[in-house]
């Protein structure tokens, strides 16, 4: 494999992704303005998650989806754009 869209594939294959659509989609947020509340210089914690609980990963999980979901970083089907830095 010589890299570029192979690459990302299989390591999105690697990540159990699946590659849904065409290769570029329209109609989703485009990365920056998905990137701008978790980036930007003032951005606050909107959840905090205790680190002793026994499902620690499980509800750090669930609070990502749950934020993911309530702005619009994941679609009603599911799907969700990877931003991939660099060419």
């Amino acid at each position: 494999m010589t890299g570029g869209k192979d690459k990302l594939i299989e390591l999105s294959q690697r990540a159990r992704l699946e590659v849904v659509g065409d290769w570029r989609i329209e109609e989703v947020l485009p990365p920056r303005a998905a990137w701008r509340p978790v980036v930007s210089g003032g951005a606050k914690p909107t959840v905090a998650v205790r680190d002793d609980l026994p499902d620690l990963i499980a509800e750090l999980n669930a609070q990502w989806h749950r934020l993911a979901a309530d702005n619009g970083i994941i679609g009603e089907d599911g799907v969700f754009l990877i931003d991939v830095a660099g060419h």
